[in-house]
């Protein structure tokens, strides 16, 4: 955190890891998160929160594609505090909880090939500054993955969709 780069440490096989690569990127690093955000393909996508000192930006690097540079950047309003990956609306591509400035926006996952444009980061309004998110499964009762936000005094609710979990 507050770094221009991050590190991976490639898997080899058998529970071993090569050596670190080192992965720079276009300003300070605020916020973090991996995980698999295209269910087919292999590997682990990183999901970096940045300040480019002419804003703030989310950043998604491809799995065995990190040092090529990010597949796509998403510009939101405010320094990103906290990302959050998991399945949050109804298709099968994972999506990206994404606190920035005080509010809660969600980057929606999509289909490969297709494009990665800024129409895909929705805003969830709120009636308070989010401070941290994290998914879960908090609420029996809704489906999919939950969002559990909390709030500058210290206020948590649980966001996520009604449903029959069938």
């Amino acid at each position: 955190r507050c770094d221009n780069k991050f590190y991976i440490a490639p898997g080899i096989g058998r529970g071993a890891f090569g050596p670190l690569q080192s992965v720079g990127v276009a300003g300070r690093i605020t916020a973090l998160a991996s995980g698999a955000l295209q269910p087919t393909r292999q590997g682990v996508d990183v999901v970096v929160g940045l300040d480019t000192g002419s804003g703030s930006q989310v950043a998604v690097y491809e799995p065995a594609k990190e040092t090529a540079g990010p597949s796509a950047t998403y510009l939101v309003r405010g320094p990103i505090s906290s990302l959050a990956i998991g399945s949050f609306d109804d298709d099968k591509y994972p999506d990206v909880a994404v606190v920035a400035g005080g509010g809660l926006a969600i980057l929606h996952g999509n289909a490969p090939g297709l494009p990665c444009d800024q129409t895909r980061l929705e805003t969830v309004p709120l009636p308070f500054s989010v401070e941290h998110s994290a998914p879960g499964r908090f609420v029996a009762g809704r489906v999919g993955t939950q969002i559990a936000v909390m709030g500058g005094d210290g206020h948590v609710i649980v966001l996520g969709r009604q449903g029959t979990g069938r």
